[in-house]
């Protein structure tokens, strides 16, 4: 199992080069029957996340924009694993609180734990846009639609023993975010005044560390058995996060000394970039290695140890932005 950076947790190395199948090879036994959503199911590393946790015999939801989406993933993870793969749709469209709000409720009233949930959907760079709510879309469909369909599933998650919340960040969250979270200017009423599309995706994936860190945070207090973590997923160029016109213009340029450093710091080079089956790895290896350290942000199948944002552990800001994305989501 090719390795560059080792995991101490147990004795099996993960880092740059595994993949989600490795991961689940190891430890899929402990998932069989566990019950897991993936968001963003139909496309990329989501569809990777869930084939390897449907493959080893997990009930997965498969999480999509669309009713359509979701059925035709289920199809095809169905292919791809076993014709009795237990895998159901659910439509779940994160730039919609009325959806995030249906599909909680669909799912709460099936009346199943919920062992495992990965908050994986996600978009990138894009022009500046607003969700079906008026909030700017990456900070909308990033962090906003799923803090909302968490906190509405936080009671079936503190139930279900040794639960697991997973939040797909990025590097992008040290890349392009030297401010902290945007709070004068989030943009939650058709209102952004400043927008540089690839701050703004770094904004919404600190966001992402920031509420694993709360949600974390909240278990402890609520003496839930539960384990909030987010990850980097890493550096991985054929997903559809890419299929934003102009991605890589002038906006990025301010950016270029961070991540020129990020090249020679981060593990195998952001040079290095994965394919799906790598890219997946981190997603799996969150939700189902034993010894996950409860609150922190990993980076190929371990904690991460560089290119960290110094607003990670900033325990102020993580509250202020729970207190704010509430507000947001009690106001829609």
């Amino acid at each position: 199992m090719s390795s560059s950076s080792s995991n101490n947790n147990n004795n099996i190395n993960f880092g740059v080069s595994s993949t989600a199948e490795e991961v689940v090879q190891a430890y899929g036994a402990s998932v069989k029957g566990k019950v897991v959503i993936v968001t963003g199911s139909n496309t990329g590393i989501g569809f990777e996340t869930a084939r390897a946790l449907a493959s080893v015999g997990a009930k997965v939801f498969a999480a999509a924009r669309s009713q359509a989406k979701s059925e035709n993933t289920v199809k095809r993870l169905k292919e791809k694993t076993s014709a009795e793969a237990d895998v159901h749709p659910l439509e779940l469209e994160l730039g919609s609180l009325a959806s995030v709000r249906k599909a909680a409720a669909a799912f709460l009233a099936l009346n199943l734990p919920l062992d495992i949930l990965i908050l994986n959907a996600g978009i990138m760079a894009c022009p500046k846009a607003y969700t079906q709510d008026g909030i700017e879309s990456q900070f909308g469909v990033n962090h906003i639609g799923h803090f909302l369909f968490t906190t509405l599933l936080y009671n079936k998650i503190k139930e279900t023993k040794r639960a697991r919340v997973v939040s797909v960040s990025s590097l992008a969250h040290y890349m392009f975010n030297s401010r902290g979270i945007l709070f004068d200017d989030l943009g939650t009423n058709n209102d952004v005044h400043h927008y540089n599309r690839w701050e703004r995706y770094g904004n919404s994936k600190l966001a992402n560390v920031l509420f694993a860190k709360e949600l974390q945070r909240r278990f402890e207090a609520d003496g839930a058995d539960a384990t909030a973590v987010s990850l980097h997923p890493g550096g991985i160029a054929e997903t559809e996060l890419q299929r934003q016109p102009g991605q890589y213009g002038w906006d990025v340029l301010r950016y270029l000394p961070g991540v020129i450093s990020s090249m020679f710091t981060e593990p195998g080079g952001l040079a290095n970039l994965k394919k799906i089956p790598q890219g997946a790895s981190t997603s799996v290896y969150c939700a189902i290695a034993p010894g996950i350290v409860k609150g922190e942000y990993y980076n190929n199948c371990a904690v991460a140890k560089v290119n960290v944002n110094r607003f990670n552990n900033d325990e102020a800001m993580a509250k202020r932005l729970w207190k704010v994305s509430e507000a947001i989501v009690a106001s829609k």
